[in-house]
């Protein structure tokens, strides 16, 4: 059994710079490799993305938003070893996913792939997202989906229902269909041969078999389409969200609310909690700026003279007691050297007076 295999994660982005940083340092430590397909977000999304996962990829649409089964399908033929594909809001809630694979393939030599166990996040204290601290871990309230099909007959969903929106048991009877839900699928065949929506797959040799949001599964995906409130509701707003955008988004969240528990009253939920908070590696918010200081404007230095006077010179350079006709004088004012006005005179030797008598000639 092979343990050098690569987990690549595939998803498509549009405008989640609000919670694409929290996606991206969770899944980072569980997936080799990542592809995000990015609608042309008009945010900081990708500047985000390139700086937290600089070695993924980022490529460009061929479909609609929404519609990106057949990309993805040509992606994940490009992408040997285990793959999955998510949206921003789901976060695959496991410590070691290539240890999970390797126990799964040791225990299940003839499935080809995993189908998640969903779990629904519901922001009921609607309180602010701390973006300094693992977003798993600041909401726990919620309710696994399976919960929702506990129910004899959806109406009696009706106790937490408003009559004016249906959402949730409309969702309820999608899932009993095995139509809808968060059991996203991890697997190792050339492609997940996704239905619309990827909610579901054709293939046959899937873990496990119940299509009902899979409670069997010991995978969980949590989903953040109702946490944190406030990004939640900006989401619907802007149209980064999928079929609840044009429904009241404060009816659908209040239904959530009603039927919402503490999710670490779960003993699995809370113990995989505890083993995934020890492995984050947030990294520090950057320190303040330093302020420049301002230009000093420079002050003058005087100079100062030299406490030690220069010397004079000890012996006086005499004058010449000789004086110089004018007639030795060039027409510039300078006397000629006296070597010249002997030459001059062509007497080859002379002392001190014949030189006198000459002058004074």
């Amino acid at each position: 059994m092979a343990t050098d295999f690569k987990i690549t994660v595939i998803a498509h982005v549009f405008n989640e710079s609000a919670l694409i940083k929290h996606w991206l340092i969770h899944h980072k430590r569980l997936f080799d490799r990542g592809v995000i397909i990015d609608y042309n977000s008009t945010d900081d999304t990708v500047s985000i993305i390139k700086s937290i996962c600089p070695e993924w990829k980022i490529i460009k649409p061929t479909e609609q938003f929404g519609e990106c089964v057949n990309q993805i399908h040509d992606i994940e033929k490009h992408c040997r070893g285990w793959k999955m594909t998510l949206n921003i809001t789901e976060f695959l809630f496991i410590d070691d996913l290539r240890q999970y694979i390797i126990n799964f393939e040791k225990n299940n030599p003839n499935m080809d792939g995993i189908r998640t166990r969903g779990c629904i996040i519901v922001d009921t204290d609607k309180k602010c997202l701390n973006r300094e601290e693992p977003l798993i871990i600041q909401y726990t309230n919620g309710y696994f989906e399976e919960e929702l099909t506990q129910y004899k007959d959806m109406n009696d969903l009706s106790q937490y229902c408003s009559t004016e929106s249906e959402h949730i048991t409309k969702t309820a009877t999608w899932i009993e269909m095995g139509i809808d839900g968060r059991s996203r699928f991890l697997h190792k065949r050339n492609t997940g041969m996704y239905l619309q929506g990827r909610h579901s797959t054709l293939h046959e040799n899937v873990y496990p078999r119940n299509t009902k949001s899979c409670p069997e599964s010991d995978l969980i995906l949590l989903y953040f389409g109702y946490a944190p409130y406030d990004i939640c509701t900006t989401r619907h707003a802007n149209g980064c969200t999928d079929r609840t955008r044009h429904l009241n988004i404060d009816k659908i969240f209040l239904e959530h609310s009603k039927i919402s528990y503490n999710l670490m009253k779960d003993d699995n939920f809370k113990n995989m909690l505890n083993c995934i908070k020890f492995k984050y590696t947030y990294p520090p918010p950057p320190p303040p700026p330093v302020p420049k200081p301002k230009s000093a404007v420079p002050v003058p230095v005087p100079k100062l003279k030299s406490a030690v006077p220069k010397p004079k010179s000890a012996v006086p350079v005499p004058k010449s007691a000789v004086p110089v006709p004018k007639s030795a004088v060039q027409t510039s004012g300078v006397p000629l050297p006296l070597r010249t006005i002997v030459n001059k005179t062509k007497i080859n030797q002379i002392n001190t007076n014949n030189i006198i008598k000459l002058l004074y000639k």
